[in-house]
């Protein structure tokens, strides 16, 4: 009995070492390697070191939600140059006076990825904007409407809930937090949200903005924007597409958001927006400070 284990794990170890030698021959990845396109550049990078709480088997149903978001960081390609260093603090910092009452217990985290313009949430607070969607962006309230909309989806537990009834779907008991962390970004690669899902975040994304005293027509300008956008190329290629794959009509949710603003603004006479473009320019949130010009001159 003891020869055959001693054969059975020679076996075993012989194998492992001639498929890494074959992936490395090939200059292959991994199976559990995943690439979602241009927007998130070879998600499933190495983790080199594995934290013991998310390598630990659990049954799906008591699988935490932060305990996921830290396992789901490990698997984004981001890009955290000293270029990027204040621009994601900035971020951070947004994100964190938004997330103040929201009901969940974790802190949320933004990344920057690289790509064409796009945002997307994943469980356990991690939000990914890709650098193009930044370069859109031209005021603090237009950011904060992406954001807020992200924020949506976490907070309403479209994408836990949905991952992990996926999971239960397929029967699997028990599993490795970190396993779970690399099928969740296969799934959420292929998840649609349907229509009640995206109005839900969107009318919490509207609802923050308001709640932080910005802009209200900011949320339906950033849609105008990424709608100008995606008409001068083809984007129908990506497999993760946030802001426009199944959601409700483009135009009917500009329409929408213009509407709610206009109504919002004619019962409240008084109030002052706040737009926040040097906010954005200069990378310090409205929280922490507040230009005089840059409250909207609604015209009455």
């Amino acid at each position: 009995m003891k020869l055959f284990k001693h054969v059975f794990l020679l076996i075993l170890i012989l194998g492992s070492a001639g498929l890494a030698f074959l992936y490395a021959k090939e200059n292959l990845q991994p199976p559990f390697y995943k690439n979602f396109s241009v927007f998130f550049q070879e998600i499933g990078k190495p983790i080199h070191s594995i934290n013991r709480s998310i390598s630990k088997v659990l049954p799906i149903e008591d699988i935490d939600e932060k305990m996921l978001g830290d396992a789901l960081v490990g698997y984004l390609d981001v890009l955290d140059s000293k270029e990027n260093e204040q621009k994601i603090k900035y971020l951070n910092k947004i994100v964190m006076h938004l997330s103040e009452n929201c009901k969940k217990e974790f802190s949320y985290r933004v990344f920057i990825v690289q790509g064409p313009p796009n945002a997307c949430a994943f469980p356990g607070g991690i939000i990914c904007i890709s650098d193009e969607l930044l370069d859109l962006v031209s005021s603090e309230s237009e950011l904060i409407s992406i954001l807020g909309h992200e924020i949506g989806h976490i907070e309403c537990n479209h994408l836990f809930d949905a991952c992990r009834e996926e999971m239960l779907r397929r029967k699997k008991s028990k599993i490795a937090i970190i396993s779970f962390a690399g099928e969740v970004i296969n799934s959420i690669s292929k998840l649609t949200y349907n229509k009640t899902q995206e109005d839900e975040a969107d009318e919490f994304g509207f609802r923050l903005l308001l709640s932080h005293n910005y802009d209200p027509l900011a949320f339906s300008g950033i849609f105008q924007k990424l709608a100008s956008k995606y008409s001068e190329k083809n984007y129908s290629t990506f497999l993760i597409d946030d802001f426009f794959k199944s959601h409700p009509d483009l135009e009917l949710r500009i329409s929408k958001f213009k509407t709610l603003a206009e109504n919002y603004l004619l019962k409240h006479p008084d109030f002052n927006g706040y737009i926040g473009m040097k906010n954005n320019q200069v990378h310090i949130t409205a929280f922490e400070e507040k230009y005089p010009d840059e409250y909207a001159n609604y015209i009455k």
